[in-house]
């Protein structure tokens, strides 16, 4: 009796032991995997630059969903090396950004703001004005004025959101998950921005970035390793270079909020 169950725990152990060595070589193999697709395809590949450029179309919103929450979920985004809360919620942001550089003179996108959040208070100081939808298909956020932060010298600077039939935007951006199906099965998901000129459909420049998150590991990783929120807007105007910005006209204004 006692020597089948010596034998049985041997066994035991024996698959344990091989278990466990399978699972590490499958994470090494699926390591080197990730770093080979990070050296070989991973980064920015820019084309043709444009000079002077006003404005920008977003050809495809991100999508919704608080990003950080959805990760510990491991309800990840599609392209989530690509993904930030910022580009989701509030790109005009992002490209409107005086005085900071760059930034455009205006932005042009299908998303809606957010109008819920915009009765709440949360983002009022964007707008010049409340968002009123007109039953057009694209918004176009351009500069408004300043608004004098309290107490303060600062200034916000503050957005006027109109809703339009057509946009005038000459180049835009979109972005799609890449994977094969080596990706799939080692828990990498790959994401590309994409710059567009619009009227020929030419692609200008591309970034391809890896987000690595096996199920069965403790392992993950991103390439390349500087994500932010302006990451999107920092590629984008390396290839559609900003044309200078007269603000001249924006003025300290009263907004009635």
């Amino acid at each position: 009796m006692k020597s089948k169950t010596m034998k049985f725990l041997i066994g035991l152990i024996g698959v344990v032991v091989l278990y466990q060595g399978a699972k590490w070589g499958w994470g090494e193999t699926a390591q080197a995997y990730f770093n080979y697709r990070c050296e070989q395809d991973a980064g920015e590949f820019i084309y043709r630059t444009v000079e002077d450029v006003e404005g920008v179309f977003q050809m495809r919103p991100r999508e919704q969903g608080e990003y950080f929450s959805r990760l510990r979920r491991g309800d990840l985004m599609e392209d989530p090396y690509g993904h930030t809360n910022t580009e989701a919620q509030r790109p005009w942001t992002l490209f409107l950004r005086h005085p900071s550089k760059p930034t455009y003179h205006f932005f042009e996108t299908s998303q809606a703001p957010d109008l819920q959040e915009y009765d709440l208070g949360v983002s009022t100081r964007e707008f010049s004005k409340r968002p009123e939808p007109a039953g057009q298909p694209y918004w176009r956020m351009t500069y408004d004025g300043l608004r004098r932060r309290v107490k303060s010298d600062l200034y916000w600077t503050m957005l006027r959101p109109e809703q339009v039939s057509e946009i005038k935007s000459q180049y835009g951006f979109t972005w799609r998950q890449v994977r094969n199906r080596w990706d799939k099965y080692f828990g990498i998901i790959g994401g590309e921005l994409i710059i567009k000129k619009l009227d020929t459909d030419e692609t200008l420049g591309i970034r391809r970035g890896f987000f690595f998150w096996p199920s069965w590991s403790k392992r993950g990783g991103i390439c390349p390793k500087r994500k932010h929120d302006y990451i999107t807007v920092e590629f984008v105007s390396k290839v559609l270079k900003p044309a200078p910005f007269d603000d001249s006209f924006l003025k300290e204004k009263e907004y009635g909020y």
